[in-house]
């Protein structure tokens, strides 16, 4: 099997490429930066934005599976920018829609793009506009759907919902929890009440091996744990493992929002389970930021 992918040395993408290495698929990996090639995985430094670039390369390639999970400029979600990503994307998938090898078109997507964030959030959700990202992300999808119908290939939304790991931003929940920890005892979180879905990078790479491996309906899927979790509870976990019982938060904000994945189609279609236990996954994530740490 030979995939191509975007973002493959981000944090999702990182671990995703992990395991197509394990299963020992051919992979392109997209990327920045210059990488010596392994056995599996040929690492092509480009400008995603100028396709002239690299589009040989690809041909050349032959793949079977196109994977996108690249955004340029996060965590800039200003109009421009968000433009610029919605007319690369449309793009970058219809010159691999034309290649007749490509039977797969996986676009990484969020839960920030369901309209209505609260309780049970199934794949039927409407999408949420009002944002210049989530209206790139939206406009990228219809596209992705009408250039794959006319082109005969199998498309595939997957919206991810709290991602966690390692490699993760520093302002993201559980880096910025640590970071605070290990500089103060008083530290600020904006939405402390809130319940949400935390899913770990490993299960969202198992996830996309799974829409690769079987013989999946195309269209949306979401990606979580199908369970709910208060940043308190994250927060004091976290405070236990690094001694700092006299740590307390504040907060100007008391209202709770209760928001997770609706599992159901996962499931039934491609018998997925989160094999990640939250406070394992997050013990580990610790014992990384200990060790860069050092």
């Amino acid at each position: 099997m030979k995939v191509l992918i975007t973002g493959g040395n981000g944090f999702i993408g990182s671990e995703i490429l992990k395991l197509l290495i394990k299963k020992k698929y051919k992979v392109l990996n997209l990327c920045r930066n210059n990488i010596k090639k392994n056995n599996y995985v040929t690492y092509y430094k480009c400008d995603l934005f100028k396709p002239k670039t690299y589009i040989k390369k690809i041909i050349n390639f032959n793949p079977e599976i196109l994977i996108h999970l690249a955004w340029n400029g996060i965590p800039d979600f200003n109009k421009k920018n968000c433009n610029q990503n919605e007319k690369f994307s449309k793009k970058f998938i219809k010159e691999n829609a034309k290649l007749k090898s490509i039977k797969k078109i996986i676009v990484a997507g969020s839960c920030f793009e369901i309209k209505y964030k609260k309780n049970s959030c199934s794949e039927k959700k409407l999408f949420d506009t009002n944002s210049n990202f989530t209206n790139a992300k939206y406009e990228i999808f219809k596209y992705l759907k009408k250039i794959s119908e006319k082109k005969n290939k199998k498309y595939y939304l997957l919206r991810i919902f709290y991602a966690y790991g390692p490699k993760q931003k520093k302002n993201s929940i559980i880096p910025y929890i640590y970071y605070s920890l290990k500089k103060k005892n008083l530290i600020a979180l904006k939405n402390p009440y809130n319940e949400l879905d935390f899913i770990n990078t490993k299960d969202i790479a198992r996830y996309f091996v799974k829409i690769i491996e079987k013989k999946t309906p195309a269209g949306i899927y979401n990606i979580g744990s199908g369970k709910s979790i208060s940043i308190t509870k994250i927060f004091n976990f976290i405070k236990n493992i690094l001694n700092k019982n006299n740590s307390e938060f504040f907060s100007e904000n008391n209202k709770k929002t209760k928001f997770y994945s609706n599992n159901y189609k996962s499931k039934k279609i491609i018998n997925f389970n989160p094999r990640v236990n939250i406070f394992t996954g997050i013990k580990d994530q610790i014992n990384s930021l200990n060790s860069n740490n050092k």
